[in-house]
């Protein structure tokens, strides 16, 4: 959260107008937090002594924008945090919702011409008001379509956001007043898309052939009795949440969601070819989702039944120098 560097350390910079930053910085060096007599307020930037490099200059606190370090940390964005101290701010915060349809400038000059036909200098006592038009233009077929109601905007194809958790960690929505010994003796709350996906494919052999990823193309979800019913008509696609990779066995779960079949609970996902693995992570690598050195055993193991020696060596020096190992 450093500005620039601009001004005499970088006159390229962005925010420079007329070899001035338009932002004015750096700023002056303040004890405390103080307000001007216009209102707008002067920031505490000690003089602490403490930079940091930035290409090659020393940037101190006279270089820093001002921030909130938990809205920082929280989305790990560059946020500009700044008080609110006049009303017409609130227009600039929110100028791409009032700004209105789309409108074309159009301004009309009149230039003087001289007796060969020449453009001469323009006239000083020009009506601007007048002379200035704000207009947009709207064609026929534009009009016919909103008269008609037809659809300004729409979205397709309907997606159907599908919930992904570990057993009894499921997302509950609290609201104000609710007890937590009422729902955790409420059975509705336990259930969720995940968990009724395993009930769907231990009732009906038809859900067993879909993935969790593809049932809401043929199975909607009714959210008032919480489960799968078989759609009758039209269809959605399904996207799975997104899950961080260090969230560790939730993220190995997301990634067997996308490839298994018909399971029936949470053993179902970690099983594959007979063998039930203890974990998720250990399921996704003998399925070979993760990469892992077995594939260069086998490679060596394979050559050394026909290479010679030099052969040997020479696909280890292959595999060095232009293959992904790691």
């Amino acid at each position: 959260m450093l500005h620039g560097p601009c001004g005499d350390k970088n006159e390229k910079c962005p925010c420079m107008k007329k070899g001035k930053c338009s932002k004015f910085y750096p700023k002056d060096f303040v004890e405390e937090t103080t307000f001007t007599d216009n209102g707008f307020t002067l920031y505490r930037r000690r003089q602490n002594n403490i930079y940091i490099r930035k290409g090659n200059h020393n940037l101190d606190n006279r270089w820093v924008v001002p921030h909130n370090m938990k809205l920082l940390k929280k989305y790990q964005a560059h946020i500009n945090v700044e008080y609110v101290n006049k009303s017409k701010l609130l227009k600039y915060i929110c100028k791409y919702v009032n700004k209105g349809p789309d409108q074309a400038s159009i301004m009309f000059q009149r230039i003087r011409k001289g007796q060969h036909g020449d453009p001469m200098e323009q006239t000083n006592d020009r009506d601007e008001i007048k002379e200035y038009l704000d207009c947009r233009y709207i064609c026929e077929q534009d009009a016919l379509w909103r008269l008609l109601e037809y659809d300004i905007h729409y979205h397709w194809p309907p997606v159907e956001r599908l919930p992904v958790h570990l057993p009894l960690q499921n997302t509950i929505c609290l609201h104000k007043g609710t007890k937590l010994k009422s729902i955790a003796k409420d059975p509705k709350f336990q259930k969720t898309k995940l968990t009724e996906w395993f009930e769907a494919n231990k009732l009906h052999e038809d859900a067993r052939k879909l993935t969790y990823c593809e049932f809401p193309q043929e199975w909607t979800w009714d959210d008032k009795n919480r489960k799968w019913t078989k759609r009758q008509r039209s269809f959605k696609i399904g996207r799975l949440y997104y899950v961080n990779p260090i969230e560790g066995e939730r993220f190995y779960l997301r990634m067997l969601l996308m490839i298994v079949k018909g399971a029936k609970d949470y053993k179902d996902i970690r099983t594959y070819n007979r063998t039930v693995y203890s974990t998720f992570k250990k399921a996704c690598a003998a399925r070979g989702l993760l990469k892992d050195d077995k594939e260069w055993y086998d490679t060596f193991s394979e050559a050394a039944n026909w290479a010679t020696a030099g052969q040997l060596r020479y696909l280890f020096f292959t595999m060095v120098l232009y293959c992904n190992l790691e």
